[in-house]
């Protein structure tokens, strides 16, 4: 996904990248990759933070998923 795309609405990137993620784990629900279900739920705390206006506190949960990426 190009951020360029949105403008710079980093909320509205992080809320895509959130739902394809989440889509990815739907249609494998029996993936049972614990990794994976780490980075949605760090997404997810990033895409609430950038909601309410903090993309500082935003980059926390993302460092986190990209730490956990590594694993991948």
């Amino acid at each position: 996904m190009d951020p360029k795309t949105h403008a710079g609405d980093w909320p509205e990137v992080l809320d895509q990248a959130d739902r394809v993620l989440r889509a990815r784990l739907g249609e494998d629900a029996s993936d049972g990759d614990e990794t994976l279900h780490s980075i949605a739920m760090m997404l997810g705390m990033a895409c609430r933070n950038a909601a309410e206006g903090d993309l500082y506190q935003a980059t926390v949960p993302l460092a986190y998923c990209e730490t956990l990426a590594q694993r991948l």
